[in-house]
């Protein structure tokens, strides 16, 4: 119908009032009128199918184009005369299925894909499923008719079904819809106790049920069909009579075979739909209110169909049931007519769906993540889609298995246009940051076919909003709607299409163009008029359903009476849902020049068309009004769970009243958290129960909450909350919970209370609770007894500490303010120091012991907009995508004075105890001691003097920073803390005079920072943080002066670990003692002192860090007092810290600006030319003149790559330029560098890369063609073989050298290893039998010869006629061998930098025991006059040279350090003199 005419035509009766919220709008008629449009209809009086400007009669294949566009099947578009029981269509006919799935094969789009179903794991057995429209209506039909023939079912009956949403259940729903018979769908989660209360409220006909084994559900196998039966017996007594039960299909080919749906494919379009609607059925047909089963028509084996059932428009469709916000979920009741045209015309304009989209099975369709079992599954997974003819993605399972990202994949995969998901899946993916990069990879393949993505009906915090539009789609909108409104109300501005649109993250919905509404008083949303997808009816009267509506004398309206006291409140002005929102101001007209553009935007924006944000006032939801709680997206009324909790007891205690509240949840969304209050029940009897086996009789609490009927003959007594087993009540509530609603609505956290705040009503005050929850502080003004609040408001934020899942913004320009972080800088940027970020934790979440601090990456600037995200224990920083720190809240009380070294130095402690032996291994011992009193740790610098303690190195405050400074950690204001370090040994003393308490702990970890001289470390995790009061009342003391008791536990080349404990001056021990005696007079109670007295003052412990890792930054040999060895019982993994890799290393010198980048590099060649001479590096110099001859040139290109991962060569050190050439070169080739590829295990794909293979391969083809370019004067020649003959001879063979000769190597492998097997022989020994070190040095020149021979290094030799040199020799002793013992020599080359090349030469005992090892470093020399050694990195060949052997003329070498002379007395006297 055109609208024009069916707005006209459409004015409701004068019965209805504005005021009431009755009467319907003119944008809801001409949005009806205008859906109305598109559907078909039944003309009763011609008995044909027809719309505006068609008809088909049943039996035919056809349409028959009309000319009579004025017929109106409606007497009134919406009839108001019974409200709230609005009636869309009045007086009209049609079929939900028939316009679903008949309409659009008679439209020729039978081949179009109606349906893809999708498994969790797509395998042969288990495919991926294409269903067509021609197909399906094949389907549909056959099933419908056997539900007829064999089951009964006819118009008005119900019909339970329990199934995953896959093609079965949608044919199996729409065959009801053909048939006029509502049904109701669960979801195959769902707890046995709800299909016992569907059964109890519908009296279904007959149970349909997926066959056991056939479901799987997260992997998990569900038997829907065993639940169904179970459910089914229990339901069934006096009031309910047993449903039938059926097994469907087990899966899509079983229905294709039961179907013959190959039978369908072959058919054209117009044959199906003249097959399909052959046998038509009619309501008037229904007169005998039993009715046998009609005999089945032999049809020659092909199964029967039935035609779709004209009903009226308001004839029952479904029933959708709520989460039960009063107790009892509601059964919502939905039409064929104004459900079917609300739905449709959200499609349209919502989503801009077009008819046939994705209707080739490939590309396009909508995805929506739920369950038929609820609103969104009826309306976006199957009425929705199919009524647009849009194709409908079906994800069977669980939306993240089997992979969290299993959505979006499929986004990708199935080239989604339209995606509609519950917030809870992009939360869950919000815990991890690693997801973000994963799902910006999909967008960037999915955003050219991705039109538009919606949250559905639950509310949405700004940052996950934002979050799906950085990182699946930027049109990602929000909607709001429930199941009483059938579709979506609240959506994206509609006035301007998707492409002229610019959505912001702000959750903003907008109402739709035939949904009027206003925010009242209570800030609740009222639906102001009725419109066409809105709910009919609460389902009821089922006894009576169907017989009143054949006889029409009492029609049946299900509860009308519940459905208007629950949501028509008298006054209310219109429909009142329950959720709370907010109305926000429209933009300003200059904005986007608002009504103007919008209506001539009214069809999709062309290119020209810049997208602008909408300029209508927006809406925002903030949860519901009742008690009604969102977990994961599942709505459940606090009521039903506290029903499961009063039935729970505990030994002899059982429940005296309780509350359930929902707690913000960063990934549930709500988490059912329970207040228990309890009693004990001392009867002796046990109460009779009721001879009818009914329940027992409850009475009706605060806004119907239920609570059991107090027994006046038994003792009730309150109970403390630590005489309960708190976790055993947990386990039965979750379990009774799990059965009677579901698995996720058992509360995550129950506390035993002792009363529960009430108000002066004696309602139990639940917004109080919820405001302890969210952590904000709740008022006791409202309640009677103000006693009950602080014992649960304490028992709330220790559980916040460590129960709650939270996701908060860290206000970081204040802390970075209150402890001055611009002070702290390292390597040229100011950072956030792992003190301040100890600090900041331990205020944001009330806590006074950390464990677990890892420090990921730096924060340089205060308006970095820092996340801390809490779940459970868990913390985790992020600045965007990336974690900056992790860490845990520690349970128990801090106990400081349990960490760091008992004594200073390992002398006696404070109470005058023998000094006892320390080693660098104190972590070992440590743990073997006796647990001490806190007194002895707790001692004064007096007593720690008169103790023999040898102080081994001294520092001032000046020399300290000097030192911090040269290793660029620079420090200024407060972290200038330290005023003087004593080291002995390993452990080490510091004063510390700071400002504020991030200094003051700043100062200890400096101090270990610096412990190693020429070499930078940073703090990098801390295992555990104990501080005493909270950062805010910390003070520095009587004497405004801390000391920092430390010791380093654990040395490593690349790491340190230490132990910190923080002390100060407090007032002296007689005040304290006086102020202790008065306040145990007070209370009855005798205080413990944590202090040590002194002459000075007495010292308590405020602060420890135990186990702190520091990793190393520059450098690779660390200068610390003692070298740790490990003990023998630790595990290898014990102390691991993070290290930074070369690779990382790279990136970060990247991120440097070229000057920065410059000064890295000479920081690092200052530190290793320091290591290597000793003295301070002159970059103005020369490498020689510095000190550096060839090896340790070779050993400087050697420590630069492995700490800043350049990968330089020899060609960048060049002999006669200055260091500083070298550090500029090395900082631009940084830029450039690439890292060689590697192979699947994570290695280079050839060893050694920076070797130069190519020459030498060519150097290798040349000497196998008899080139050489080396020369040895023949009588030199003629003198070595004489001498040598014999011992050359057998030296030849023995490492095989005939081999070589004979079959000479064509390439250069300098990856092979060799092995040869020796006995030790007596020549080899010395007196006592044993191998001698010089006979093992010279077998070893045996694993090198052989090696040069295998990887055809021996031609390089012979080419240039140069024997290998050892430049370098160490050895290692491990095992003594004798005489007569068998051993084994195995050579590999180890590490190839420049001219030098590392050989290990191993010798093992016939067990693989390695007994001694030697490492050459060999080197080739050339030219000894010219100073050319052979460059491995970069082989010259000498074309055009002949190489003479022969000592160096003239050569000079590396100047030696100079020696600075000792000053004499007498020397000292003639200095004076002069």
């Amino acid at each position: 119908m055109p609208p024009r005419k069916a707005s006209k035509a459409a004015k409701p009766p004068g019965g209805a009032s504005a005021a009431s919220g009755f009467e319907a709008s003119p944008e809801a008629l001409a949005t009806a009128a205008r859906a109305a449009g598109e559907l078909w209809w039944w003309d009763a009086s011609e008995r044909r199918w027809r719309t505006r400007d068609a008809c088909v009669s049943p039996g035919a294949g056809a349409k028959t184009a009309l000319k009579d566009t004025n017929w109106t099947p409606w007497h009134s578009l919406c009839d108001t005369s019974e409200a709230p029981y609005f009636k869309w269509f009045a007086g009209a006919e049609t079929n939900a299925c028939f316009n679903a799935c008949d309409r659009h094969v008679l439209d020729g789009r039978g081949n179009e894909v109606a349906l893809t179903a999708l498994p969790e794991e797509i395998t042969e057995l288990t495919p991926r499923v294409n269903i067509t429209r021609r197909e399906l209506l094949g389907a549909v039909a056959t099933v419908a008719a056997r539900l007829r023939d064999e089951h009964g079912v006819r118009a008005f009956d119900r019909v339970l079904f329990h199934m995953p949403t896959d093609v079965t259940h949608c044919v199996y729903m729409l065959a009801c819809q053909r048939l006029g018979a509502a049904y109701s769908a669960t979801a195959v989660d769902a707890a046995e106790d709800v299909l016992v209360s569907r059964i109890e409220d519908l009296h279904p006909k007959l149970v349909v049920a997926a066959p056991g084994g056939a479901t799987k559900h997260a992997g998990v196998a569900v038997d829907c069909a065993a639940k169904a039966r179970r459910a089914a017996m229990s339901a069934a007594g006096a009031s309910v009579s047993p449903p039938a039960f059926l097994e469907a299909e087990r899966d899509f080919e079983h229905l294709r075979l039961s179907c013959r749906l190959n039978r369908w494919a072959a058919m054209s379009d117009a044959q199906a739909f003249a097959e399909a609607n052959a046998h038509m059925a009619f309501l008037s047909d229904i007169t005998d209110p039993i009715v046998k089963k009609a005999p089945k028509k032999k049809t020659g084996g092909v199964p029967a169909c039935v035609a779709a059932t004209p009903v009226p428009s308001d004839h029952p469709l479904f029933v959708s049931y709520t989460s039960g916000s009063t107790g009892k979920p509601k059964g919502i009741v939905h039409g064929h007519g104004g459900y079917v045209s609300g739905v449709l015309e959200t499609m349209r304009s919502v989503f801009e769906c077009v008819s046939g989209e994705g209707g080739d099975g490939v590309a396009g369709g909508i995805l929506t993540v739920g369950s038929s079992g609820w609103i969104t599954g009826q309306s976006y997974m199957l009425m929705g889609p199919l009524l647009a003819a849009t194709r409908s993605v079906l994800m069977l399972g669980s939306p993240v298995f089997p992979s969290p990202l299993r959505a979006f994949e499929t986004i990708e995969k199935e080239k989604i246009t339209v995606f509609k998901s519950g917030s809870a899946v992009v939360r869950q993916l919000m815990t991890d940051p690693a997801n973000a990069a994963r799902l910006d990879a999909v967008r960037k393949r999915t955003e050219s076919h991705l039109r538009v993505a919606t949250f559905c009906a639950e509310p949405v915090s700004a940052e996950v909003h934002a979050y799906a539009q950085s990182h699946v789609t930027k049109n990602f909108i929000n909607s709001y709607w429930a199941t009483e409104h059938g579709a979506m109300v609240f959506s994206r501005d509609v006035s301007k299409t998707i492409a002229a649109t610019q959505f912001e993250p702000d959750t903003k919905t907008y109402p739709l163009p035939w949904v009027r509404c206003l925010i009242n008083d209570q800030s609740d949303v009222v639906l102001a008029a009725p419109y066409p997808s809105l709910a009919l009816t609460v389902f009821g009267d089922a006894a009576r359903c169907g017989d009143g509506v054949l006889n029409a004398k009492l029609p049946w309206r299900g509860d009308l009476r519940k459905f208007q006291d629950s949501y028509w409140p008298t006054g209310a002005g219109g429909f009142v849902q329950g959720d709370v929102a907010r109305k926000h101001a429209p933009r300003s007209a200059a904005d986007g020049n608002a009504k103007t553009k919008t209506k001539t935007n009214a069809k999709r924006a062309g290119p020209r068309n810049a997208p602008t944000a909408s300029v209508l006032p927006g809406y925002t939801f903030h949860g519901r009004s009742d008690e009604v709680i969102n977990v994961n997206g599942n709505r459940v009324g606090t009521e039903q769970i506290e029903r499961c909790l009063w039935d729970v007891r505990v030994g002899a205690w059982r429940v005296r009243d309780c509350a359930v509240v929902g707690a913000p949840d960063f990934v549930k969304g709500d988490a059912p958290v329970a207040f228990v209050a309890f009693r004990k029940d001392t009867s002796a009897e046990k109460p009779p129960e009721p001879s009818n086996g009914a329940a027992p009789k409850r009475r009706r609490g605060v806004r119907g909450s239920t609570a059991p009927e107090r027994n006046e003959g038994a003792a009730e007594r309150k109970v403390s909350p630590d005489a309960i087993d708190v976790a055993a009540f947990k386990a039965a509530a979750a379990a009774a919970v799990t059965a009677r609603v579901g698995a996720y609505a058992a509360p995550d956290h129950v506390f035993v209370v002792e009363a529960l705040p009430k108000t002066i009503t004696n309602k139990t005050s639940r917004k109080t609770l919820q405001l302890l929850l969210a952590g904000e502080s709740a008022s006791d003004a409202s309640l009677v007894r103000r006693e009950t609040l602080p014992p649960i408001a304490a028992m709330v934020s220790e559980w916040r500490k460590t129960g709650a899942t939270t996701n908060a913004r860290l206000d970081l320009a204040k802390y970075w303010d209150e402890y001055t972080f611009s002070h702290h800088v390292v390597q040229g940027r100011p950072i956030v120091p792992g003190a301040g970020w100890l600090c900041m934790l331990a205020a944001e979440t009330d806590s006074r012991k950390l464990a677990d601090v890892a420090f990921m990456r730096g924060v340089h600037s205060a308006d970095a907009d820092v996340r801390v995200t809490k779940r459970r224990k868990a913390l985790q920083a992020t600045v965007g995508d990336e974690v900056v720190l992790r860490a845990v809240v520690a349970a128990g009380a801090a106990a400081p004075h349990t960490v760091g070294p008992t004594t200073f130095g390992g002398a006696a402690d404070a109470r005058g105890g023998a000094a006892t032996e320390t080693t660098i291994s104190s972590s070992a011992s440590k743990r073997k001691r006796e647990p001490e009193k806190p007194s002895s740790r707790k001692r004064s610098r007096e007593d720690a003097k008169k103790t023999n303690v040898t102080v081994t190195e001294e520092a001032t405050a000046a020399q300290h920073y000097r030192r911090c400074d040269a290793l660029r950690l620079e420090y200024a204001g407060a972290y200038r803390a330290v005023a003087g370090v004593e080291w002995s040994g390993h452990v080490f003393r510091a004063e510390v005079t700071g400002t504020h308490l991030a200094a003051v702990l700043d100062a200890g970890l400096q101090v270990a920072c610096a412990a190693v001289r020429a070499a930078t470390f940073i703090p990098v995790a801390v295992k555990e943080f104990h501080l005493a009061e909270a950062p805010a009342d910390w003070t520095a003391g009587a004497r405004n002066t801390c000391a920092v008791h430390g010791e380093i536990v654990e040395q490593h080349a690349d790491y340190l670990v230490a132990d910190l404990r923080y002390e100060r001056v407090v007032e002296s021990s007689k005040n304290v003692a006086e102020k202790r005696a008065s306040g145990s007079r007070k209370t009855g109670k005798t205080g413990n002192a944590s202090v040590t007295k002194n002459k000075t003052g007495d010292w308590e412990t405020f602060a420890a860090m135990g186990r702190v890792r520091f990793a190393r930054v520059e450098g690779t040999k660390p200068r610390l007092q003692p070298e740790q060895r490990r003990p023998k019982n630790e595990s290898a993994q014990h102390g691991r810290a993070q290290t930074l890799d070369p690779a990382t290393s790279l990136a970060r010198l990247r991120q440097l600006t070229p000057e920065q980048r410059v000064e890295a590099v000479r920081a690092v060649v200052r530190s290793v030319v320091l290591d290597l001479t000793d003295q301070e590096v002159d970059f103005d110099k020369t490498t020689f003149d510095n000190g550096m001859h060839s090896l340790n040139a070779v050993e400087l290109l050697s420590r630069v790559n492995d700490t800043l991962g350049t990968g330089v060569t020899t060609k960048l050190l060049v002999a006669d330029a200055p260091m500083a050439s070298f550090a500029e070169a090395v900082a631009a080739h940084a830029t450039t560098y690439e890292a060689p590829p590697l192979n699947g295990d994570g290695k280079n794909a050839v060893p050694f890369p920076n070797v130069d293979y190519a020459t030498l391969n060519e150097l290798v083809r040349r000497r196998l063609a008899g080139k050489t370019v080396g020369q040895t004067p023949y009588f030199f020649l003629a003198k070595y073989f004489a001498y040598n003959w014999f011992k050359k001879a057998f030296q030849f063979f023995r490492i095989g050298g005939h081999a070589f000769v004979l079959n000479p190597p064509r390439a250069v492998d300098l990856g092979v290893e060799v092995s040869m097997d020796r006995r030790v022989e007596f020549r080899d020994i010395d007196m006592n039998q044993h191998y001698t070190v010089e006979m093992i040095v010279a077998r070893s020149v045996d694993g090198v010869e052989q090696l040069m021979a295998r990887s055809g290094l021996s031609h390089v030799e012979l080419y240039y006629k140069r024997n290998l040199f050892a430049a370098k020799i160490q050895s290692t002793f491990h095992k003594e061998l004798a005489l007569g013992d068998r051993y084994f020599i195995k050579t590999k080359i180890t590490k190839v930098t420049g001219s030098l090349m590392d050989i290990r030469v191993a010798f093992l005992d016939e067990n693989e025991v390695l007994c001694f090892e030697i490492l050459w470093t060999i080197l080739i020399v050339l030219d000894s006059t010219e100073r050319v050694l052979l460059d491995w990195e970069n082989v010259d060949l000498m074309e055009g040279k002949r190489l003479r052997a022969g000592p160096g003329k003239s050569r000079v070498e590396a100047p030696a350090t100079p020696k600075k002379p000792k000053k004499t007395t007498d020397d000292d006297d003639d200095d004076d003199a002069r």
